[in-house]
């Protein structure tokens, strides 16, 4: 499978590895960061590996490597060649390097392409290089003698937002089906894709996801110009884009089964697919272990399925940091949250010397009126004091462990963090049990879990009397 990716000199990347996990590779970030030029990295490389394998002995590569026709790359979102190259070092004539690390039967293998524009000649075609061709014969020397073709040993296919399959698609062979997948293009043959398929298996894997059967047909078989599918009696035109997709992804795998390595790349599935059937989605291809899955998503329900380890998260920051890797444990509550929050709010880290963590929001406003209101009374500077909102207790540890880790560089060594929890969701004999795993998961040294008496912190007033009593004479000046 694919164990890192290595980009440099691409479209907005300018030199970014991305490690990656072997099943699951959940990237996310926010718009015009690079998610997508990714996956377009990742074809481009595909085409070079697929040019440079020799056509009379598919066993092995080319000595001398093979350039690309750039119309070969229609899949790119780019209107010419130069539009591939990273604005800021095009004018230096900087060359483009995708380096794909394979572990293939245990083994590493560092498969990596330097692509070029041709100087005096536009849109015509890019010069391909090895990076090292060491790697490349040792690959080769390894997957023979098991395969007898490289071309095979792995597929690389992508799964778009948006099915758009084709009104009349022609019947095709194998050898062309494949064509299609490795450009990028398997939706153009999604109907030739089912009927070559394992059928029935297929049909449980659409079954598990949708909740439903599903019976699959031609109609006017003799006819080999054009096929006519019909899902449950009806034309699969008629199908919902949701139902497409998912048909798009799982009659591409069928064909993956084949190959040694398989990488499914599955382009923002929360577009049409609804939250319950993306997370079936995910659960049916985990059974799946032999492909290797990459899926661009922005819908945070979905990332909320996803574990931390999964996740690929890309912003400003890692990305010129040069190293992507996958979520520590705990972080991904502060992500989603985009706890980076506004210059002012960071000021207020720095400089707080109590870090209050409440459930909800109205505990928040609550505890700032109390605060302005004690100080007023008592005519007193209550020191600086940062409270933040955890929205429930649902992963609660995680949120600790999310909030104690990304103020760490920011807040001063000796600040006290306390946790102020409800009662209501937790029983008295519970809380202490609970609270010595609460105080394993703040990173500080100074920390303390406070519970509220009743339901919320302005019951607190209500159930201790003495309280109650003590603020309204003071605050009504009753002898």
């Amino acid at each position: 499978m694919i164990k890192e990716i290595h980009i440099k000199n691409f479209k907005s990347i300018l030199d970014l590895r991305i490690k990656t996990d072997k099943q699951f590779n959940i990237i996310i970030g926010e718009n015009n960061i690079g998610k997508t030029t990714i996956f377009e990295a990742i074809h481009l490389w595909k085409i070079c590996y697929e040019a440079n394998i020799q056509k009379r002995n598919k066993k092995l590569f080319y000595s001398n490597p093979k350039n690309i026709n750039f119309a070969d790359n229609e899949y790119l979102r780019v209107f010419e060649d130069k539009d591939l190259f990273n604005a800021e070092n095009y004018k230096e004539n900087q060359d483009i390097f995708i380096k794909i690390c394979l572990d293939f039967k245990g083994n590493d293998y560092n498969l990596g392409f330097k692509i070029s524009k041709v100087k005096g000649l536009d849109n015509a075609y890019l010069q391909v290089e090895y990076i090292d061709k060491s790697q490349f014969m040792a690959f080769s020397n390894a997957v023979y003698p098991e395969s007898f073709n490289l071309t095979n040993v792995i597929l690389i296919c992508e799964s778009r937002p948006i099915a758009n399959i084709v009104a009349k698609e022609p019947y095709m062979y194998k050898a062309q089906i494949l064509d299609k997948l490795r450009r990028g293009k398997g939706y153009e043959v999604l109907r030739n894709k089912i009927i070559k398929s394992d059928q029935e298996d297929f049909a449980k894997h659409m079954s598990d996801i949708m909740g439903k059967d599903y019976t699959f047909s031609e109609v006017d078989k003799d006819n080999k110009t054009y096929i006519r599918l019909m899902v449950n009696g009806t034309n699969i035109l008629s199908q919902g884009s949701g139902f497409l997709q998912i048909a798009e992804i799982f009659s591409s795998l069928e064909y993956s089964a084949e190959s040694d390595l398989s990488v499914l790349l599955i382009d923002e599935p929360d577009s049409h697919i609804h939250i319950s059937l993306q997370r079936k989605l995910i659960d049916e291809l985990r059974g799946i272990s032999k492909s290797q899955v990459f899926i661009i998503t922005h819908n945070e329900k979905f990332i909320n399925y996803i574990p931390d380890e999964e996740i690929l998260y890309i912003d400003a920051r890692r990305k010129q940091s040069g190293i992507i890797e996958h979520l520590q444990n705990g972080y991904k509550n502060l992500i989603l949250k985009g706890l980076s929050g506004t210059i002012e709010r960071i000021d207020e880290l720095r400089n707080a010397k109590t870090i209050i963590l409440c459930e909800g929001e109205t505990d928040v406003k609550f505890i700032r009126k109390s605060m302005d209101r004690y100080s007023t009374l008592n005519n007193i500077e209550i020191p600086n004091i940062y409270i933040e909102q955890l929205h429930g207790i649902d992963t609660l540890y995680d949120k600790l462990l999310s909030y104690s880790r990304a103020y760490d560089d920011l807040i001063q060594d000796d600040v006290r963090w306390i946790v102020l929890r409800d009662s209501d969701c937790l029983p008295l004999d519970m809380q202490s049990k609970s609270t010595k795993k609460c105080l394993k998961y703040i990173t500080g040294d100074s920390k303390e879990i406070l519970y509220q008496n009743g339901y919320g912190v302005e019951s607190i007033f209500v159930t201790e009397i003495n309280k109650l009593c003590s603020l309204l004479i003071k605050y009504y000046n009753i002898p």
